[in-house]
């Protein structure tokens, strides 16, 4: 199992201050919970999806990840899957 770590969403240009601020507050919160519960199960990987988090990565929307954002995150994807450390299930999920 792959957990995808929570976006800094400080950075989320859709979000007016002072929500943006609070949310990015929040977010990290949750990240570092996140990842103390992914540290203890077996056969799960976190993904840090904040500290190489850019503005240009998302949509026009200032939200949603964009091109390059999706890029980012499905190359940790891949990095992750290619280090051995999470094995590929081929069976259908039911």
């Amino acid at each position: 199992i792959i957990v995808l770590g929570v976006p800094p969403m400080e950075l989320f240009t859709a979000l007016p201050q002072p929500l943006r601020w609070v949310l990015g507050l929040r977010a990290a919160l949750l990240d570092h919970v996140l990842r103390q519960i992914v540290s203890v199960m077996p056969d799960v990987e976190w993904i840090d999806s904040a500290s190489n988090f850019s503005v240009s990565q998302l949509a026009e929307d200032g939200y949603h990840p964009g091109r390059e954002g999706c890029r980012a995150i499905a190359a940790q994807i891949v990095s992750k899957l290619n280090d051995g450390k999470v094995s590929v299930n081929s069976e259908p999920i039911a």
